[in-house]
């Protein structure tokens, strides 16, 4: 079976509002369905991966972070293509869980969308490995990540819409 490229258009977006918590990393953002925005649109800046939209009514969105404990990525390490889940802890890491026991992972390492789920496009950067780690016994790899958009500093931001798709998701 051949996999589908999508392809997107882009909708600039502004924050207008954080989650005042620290048990969410979610923000608000000045685009909604009047933009075309939907539910499930990933967010991104020029540096990389942001999240993506949970909620979206009139001209607004509120966006996950990819930091967020219920955030998960499926993701490749760029260099040696080992596949990977980056999940948000709440903290400024990810950590790449289910990394093959042998996987050719270091320091210094991009890690990428992989492309596999419904929300995120092949290839956006997530962000670079900081360390990695294997305990005696265990069946797989973990790296801690940090991502590559300063998810602290979030002013502007772009959401990628599908071509081609008016329903909500």
């Amino acid at each position: 079976m051949a996999v589908r490229q999508q392809s997107f258009r882009t909708v600039s977006a502004r924050v207008i509002g954080r989650d005042p918590s620290h048990w969410f990393n979610t923000l608000l953002i000045d685009r909604g369905p009047r933009d075309g925005v939907r539910r499930n649109d990933p967010v991104v800046t020029s540096e990389g991966l942001v999240g993506h939209v949970i909620e979206a009514s009139g001209g607004w969105a509120r966006v996950l972070l990819v930091l967020d404990p219920r955030s998960a990525i499926g993701v490749l390490v760029g260099r040696s293509r080992d596949a990977g889940v980056a999940e948000g802890q709440g903290q400024p890491m990810l950590r790449v869980k289910y990394l093959s026991r042998d996987a050719e992972i270091q320091p210094g390492d991009q890690v990428v969308t992989a492309g596999l789920g419904e929300i995120y496009p092949r290839g956006l950067v997530v962000g670079t490995v900081v360390d990695v780690s294997r305990g005696e016994g265990d069946l797989f790899r973990e790296a801690l990540v940090r991502p590559a958009a300063d998810l602290n500093h979030l002013e502007e931001m772009v959401i990628l819409v599908a071509e081609g798709s008016q329903a909500p998701r």
